[in-house]
């Protein structure tokens, strides 16, 4: 969907029992586009390849998720060294109001990845986005706003689910 203009830029529809990752756009295609996915869809190499095509992604990852930590940053872009070199798990929000920008690193793969480590009201745990927008042209809180924007997303696919009887397909 495009959140600038509200309408359908790609759609997929498939069966229920289908994985909706085999119908993602392709990396090559999102050169300068923004996508935003939820964690279901957190993959690493899937956000390495969209860089390399000069696209964007703000992703939430599981709450799972362990890389080691190269930098952190707090709400005003001062380094916080404490963190640095320590297991994400280790992490503890300094203000629940703020989120922290870090740069992390996870074995096996020859990038560091940034990560927005917020507050999950809902969820009363922290929140992990990761993208590949760059720290100095895009802050944290931004980050968060964004990913925001997925909600609009999901309420078109509940639109389609009422409005054009789509509650479940079958193959």
């Amino acid at each position: 969907m495009d959140l600038l203009c509200g309408s359908i830029d790609y759609f997929a529809l498939t069966a229920d029992t289908t994985s909706e990752r085999l119908h993602s756009p392709v990396p090559e295609y999102l050169n300068n586009t923004l996508t935003l996915e939820d964690a279901g869809y957190f993959d690493r190499a899937r956000m390495m390849e969209i860089e390399k095509h000069g696209g964007f992604v703000i992703g939430q990852s599981a709450c799972s998720i362990n890389p080691t930590i190269q930098h952190a940053y707090d709400y005003d872009g001062n380094e916080v060294e404490k963190w640095q070199d320590q297991k994400l798990k280790q992490l503890a929000l300094i203000n629940k109001n703020t989120p922290m920008d870090l740069m992390v690193r996870w074995p096996g793969y020859d990038m560091d990845f940034r990560v927005i480590a917020f507050w999950y009201k809902k969820k009363k745990r922290i929140g992990y986005l990761v993208t590949n927008l760059p720290k100095d042209c895009v802050p944290a809180c931004d980050i968060v706003g964004l990913y925001r924007l997925r909600w609009q997303i999901e309420l078109l696919f509940k639109e389609l689910k009422s409005y054009c009887n789509l509650k479940k397909i079958q193959h």
